[in-house]
C-alpha cells in the first residue's frame, strides 16, 4: 500500500501541471492597436472599433474613394495602409486571419478598375502576400451604388518563440481607368474587417 501514497501526489501534480499547460496554451493572440497612413485614409477620416475580445476590429473609411470621367472629386487611384498591432503569447509561431474589404460604386460603360490587397508582417512571412484583386466593370457595378465585397484568408508564420508584439499591415488600393472621356465612374471603400481566426504552437 505504501507505493500508492507516493503515487497519488505525483498524479495530482501531473494533473495540475497539465491544467497549467492547457491554460497557458489557451492564451490568445490579441489586437493591441490600429494605425493607418495613405491618401485613402488621411488623419481624422478613418475610425476603428475593436471587439471586447480584442481579436476583431472594424476599420471604417470616410474618404477612401476614387473617381474618373470628370475634372472634380477624388483622383483615379488611391491606397491606404492599415497596420494592426498583435500581441503573440509565448510559443505562437503560426496564425490565420479573416480579412474582408467592402465598398460600393457605380461605373459607366467603358470604365474599368480594380481593388487590390497586399499583406505583410514585421517579422516572418505571410501567405498570400497579395490577394486576388476585385475587377470593376459596368456588368458588375450597374445601377445605383452597387455593393462589392472581397474576403481573404491570410496566414502568418514566424520563428520567434517568446511572447512578442508584431505588426501586420494590410495595404488596400483602388483605381479606375477609361478610354472614353465621356464615361464616368466612382468607387468607395466602406470598411475593412480583420479577425484573428486561429493560432498554433501556443
Amino acid at each position: 500500500m505504501r507505493p500508492l501514497f507516493t503515487f497519488l501526489p505525483f498524479t495530482a501534480v501531473a494533473a495540475q501541471s497539465a491544467r497549467h499547460v492547457k491554460a497557458r496554451q489557451a492564451s490568445p493572440i490579441l489586437i493591441t492597436n490600429v494605425t493607418h497612413q495613405g491618401r485613402g485614409c488621411p488623419e481624422g477620416w478613418m475610425a476603428h472599433d475593436n471587439d471586447p475580445d480584442r481579436r476583431s476590429t472594424v476599420i471604417t473609411y470616410e474618404a477612401f474613394q476614387v473617381s474618373i470621367g470628370d475634372n472634380l472629386g477624388p483622383p483615379a487611384s488611391m491606397s491606404c495602409d492599415v497596420t494592426i498591432g498583435l500581441r503573440f503569447p509565448s510559443g505562437c509561431t503560426m496564425a490565420t486571419y479573416d480579412i474582408t474589404f467592402r465598398g460600393f460604386g457605380l461605373v459607366d460603360s467603358g470604365v474599368t478598375g480594380s481593388a487590390t490587397a497586399q499583406f505583410s508582417i514585421s517579422s516572418g512571412t505571410v501567405s498570400p502576400s497579395t490577394g486576388d484583386p476585385i475587377s470593376f466593370s459596368p456588368s458588375i457595378l450597374r445601377g445605383d451604388n452597387v455593393n462589392w465585397i472581397k474576403a481573404y484568408n491570410v496566414a502568418s508564420t514566424t520563428r520567434l518563440q517568446g511572447a512578442r508584439e508584431l505588426n501586420l499591415t494590410v495595404r488596400n488600393g483602388m483605381s479606375l481607368s477609361t478610354s472614353n472621356r465621356n464615361s464616368k465612374g466612382n468607387i468607395q471603400a466602406e470598411f475593412l474587417l480583420f479577425h484573428v481566426k486561429s493560432q498554433s504552437g501556443c
